[in-house]
């Protein structure tokens, strides 16, 4: 009796390949990266840029499916704790302890990944959105306190560890855009945009 042929879309334990599709659930830190300023249009004037802070957990949920080494899919994560950045006074501008906050960003992505037996590599790009709140006087003064909609665009590799869990590291940039600032100046405006350094684990079934 002749032998079937594996199929061309099904992992093959010869070649190395491990199977990364199922739904996935990640839990990562995020490190940001980047910095924040604001600045006056009609001038041109800005604050000195201060670095965005403060590590914060994010969660994610989606689904591959994988079709010999190449895997797609979709994503969406949150992460619920705030980044701050505090621009500092410059010649001619100034502002008395204002603050970023960047908080609440869901992402929704679709992902491309290539298998590489224990190791996942993806990229992937999709929409972006949070609640950004900007603040002077030492809080006393909120000049926006909105949510504002932008893309994202990541790379990223997964290493297996065991039965469907495996160590992620990804980096990321997020942009939301230009905010305006009109109660700062008249044509007060600070773009809000981040990169995030992520590690964690993620569990797939």
């Amino acid at each position: 009796m002749q032998a079937e042929a594996p199929s061309a879309l099904a992992p093959d334990a010869s070649s190395g390949l491990t199977g990364w599709s199922g739904t996935k659930f990640s839990f990562l830190v995020a490190a940001p990266r980047g910095g924040n300023a604001w600045r006056e249009e009609s001038s041109g004037l800005e604050l000195v840029p201060d670095g965005w802070r403060n590590l914060t957990p994010v969660f994610s949920i989606g689904h591959d499916w994988q079709s010999g080494r190449l895997t797609y899919g979709a994503h969406l994560s949150y992460a619920p704790t705030a980044h701050l950045a505090y621009p500092q006074d410059a010649d001619f501008i100034n502002c008395a302890d204002c603050t970023t906050e960047v908080g609440d960003v869901v992402t929704l992505s679709a992902r491309l990944g290539l298998d590489a037996g224990k190791f996942l590599l993806f990229a992937d790009a999709g929409r972006a959105r949070g609640t950004v709140v900007a603040t002077n006087l030492f809080g006393l003064l909120t000049y926006a306190d909105t949510s504002l909609s932008g893309w994202t665009i990541g790379i990223g590799a997964e290493r297996q560890l065991g039965d469907g869990v495996s160590l992620t590291v990804r980096y990321d940039h997020v942009d939301l855009g230009t905010l305006p600032l009109p109660d700062y100046l008249p044509t007060g405006s600070t773009k809000v945009e981040l990169d995030r350094m992520q590690a964690g684990l993620s569990v797939r079934w």
